[in-house]
């Protein structure tokens, strides 16, 4: 079970994964979490169905076994859907989900070591993001769409995508503590780092925001969308094998 593996170093009575070497396991565990949670995260970020996942591999992580980090997203992209899945049969239930998986590496990357970008298409509609790792393993979103930020990838996320106006925060917030929401962290991101621009955020709450929130928040004029979407807490690791 890759569960024990990451907590403890071992893989024991795995199936099917007699090729894999457990050095490059070792080497990859916390971007196996990394992209496990970037899959997660799209499906639901996404919310309707997807035809096509493109991942780009760069920096220093692109010169390892990239294969197992796309079928580490695979399985975090049908977490929801299908208890079954795994690292070893992720690629094989998304392709007969319709699901095209395409992979590319490059050896460079501008700002980080090393760096998983992903896109996600269908119903017409096309996300980007990307994550990394921080740390030794303390996974990071650094870009939603075109917007830089800095998010930890766990638990509740209030993802939205306004105009940079003043007030925006201070709205959301309102609307939170009028429920009982606390908000544990907060990142925005904004093109070109210039006010009153398109923009993008992403808060990390200690509860979920009901409905109710989302509802209100939709009707700000500012506003274009909110989900909340629902991540593993930061101590899990997937149980990927």
């Amino acid at each position: 079970m890759l569960i024990g593996f990451l907590k403890a170093g071992e893989i024991k009575q795995a199936v099917n994964i007699g090729a894999v070497d457990m050095k490059t396991l070792q080497r990859l565990r916390g971007f196996l979490n990394v992209a496990y949670r970037l899959g997660a995260f799209m499906a639901q970020w996404h919310g309707g169905a997807i035809d096509r996942c493109e991942l780009n591999f760069a920096g220093e992580v692109a010169g390892e076994d990239t294969r197992l980090l796309v079928g580490a997203f695979a399985a975090g992209l049908l977490s929801g859907i299908a208890s079954d899945v795994n690292l070893v049969n992720a690629e094989l239930f998304c392709r007969e989900r319709g699901i095209d998986l395409v992979r590319s590496s490059r050896a460079d990357n501008e700002t980080f070591n090393s760096l998983i970008a992903v896109v996600v298409a269908g119903e017409g509609r096309e996300l980007k993001a990307a994550g990394t790792v921080f740390g030794r393993n303390m996974p990071r979103l650094v870009r939603l769409q075109q917007f830089p930020l800095d998010a930890y990838m766990d638990g509740h996320l209030l993802v939205f995508s306004h105009r940079d106006v003043p007030g925006i925060i201070g709205h959301i917030g309102t609307l939170l503590a009028q429920e009982d929401v606390n908000v544990a962290q907060m990142s925005v991101g904004r093109a070109l780092a210039r006010p009153g621009g398109e923009a993008v955020g992403v808060l990390n709450l200690d509860s979920a925001a009901p409905d109710k929130v989302l509802s209100q928040l939709s009707q700000h004029p500012a506003i274009h969308s909110a989900r909340m979407i629902e991540l593993p807490a930061a101590e899990f690791f997937p149980e990927l094998f």
